[in-house]
């Protein structure tokens, strides 16, 4: 095998975000256009069973191919249109919800906004809801309640 994966030139200033964004895309389509070549998990690829060499680099494939998965399902979320965004609070199911209603269950994603102290500033962080003993985010963390948080949903 090549070093030519090493060769690429790297970029020599900035980029503006709509160009990355455009270029991130493209990515996404091929990391699709990959899984559809090989399986989720591999399953698709031709190889001898035997031979020691191609299963491991049949088994390579398969783990690039889980950790594509993830940035693919990951990108693809936050392109997502945002439709509801506010204060959140419980109703009387004990489930955190959003003033329109729209209640949030476990594996929602949701994005949850947070002061970082280090940059004196807030941020949008992702994870999804999940539930022990009561509702968290995964981001967050169990310990740190969701209610009067910020949040917003992308569906």
């Amino acid at each position: 095998m090549s070093n030519e994966l090493y060769d690429y030139p790297y970029s020599k200033g900035n980029t503006n975000l709509n160009d990355a964004e455009k270029e991130l895309k493209e990515i996404l389509y091929m990391i699709k256009k990959f899984s559809n070549t090989v399986g989720d998990s591999g399953e698709l690829l031709e190889y001898d069973r035997d031979n020691k060499d191609e299963v491991f680099r049949k088994s390579t494939i398969r783990s690039a191919m889980v950790e594509l998965e993830n940035v693919f399902y990951s990108a693809k979320q936050r392109m997502k249109e945002i439709v509801n965004e506010g204060y959140l609070a419980k109703n009387t199911s004990g489930r955190y919800c959003f003033k329109s209603g729209e209640y949030l269950t476990s594996g929602d994603p949701i994005e949850i906004l947070t002061y970082d102290d280090w940059e004196e500033k807030d941020f949008w962080i992702d994870g999804n809801i999940e539930h022990h003993t009561d509702y968290y985010h995964t981001g967050l963390g169990k310990e740190i309640s969701l209610d009067g948080k910020y949040a917003r949903q992308r569906k």
